[in-house]
């Protein structure tokens, strides 16, 4: 998701994650939340969505594929 967005969902940055940890169950079902392993690399992470997830997760991946494509078309440009 990028740092910019992991900071206006969860109110902190990539780096600022393990001082949130202990605040946060990793188990727990249809819940945004930092990624347990690669939130420092802003990634975020989500159990089992459901209806409260569902909306958000569409707009992410979404999100997400857009990001890679430009990605893609920047590193073709350059090739």
């Amino acid at each position: 998701m990028g740092r910019a967005e992991f900071r206006n969902l969860f109110g902190y940055g990539p780096e600022e994650s393990a001082a949130h940890r202990d605040k946060l169950d990793f188990a727990e079902t249809d819940r945004l939340m930092p990624h347990p392993a690669y939130a420092v690399q802003g990634w975020a992470s989500v159990v089992n969505p459901g209806p409260a997830t569902a909306d958000e997760v569409t707009r992410l991946v979404a999100q997400a594929r857009s990001r890679s494509a430009d990605r893609e078309h920047r590193s073709s440009q350059n090739s």
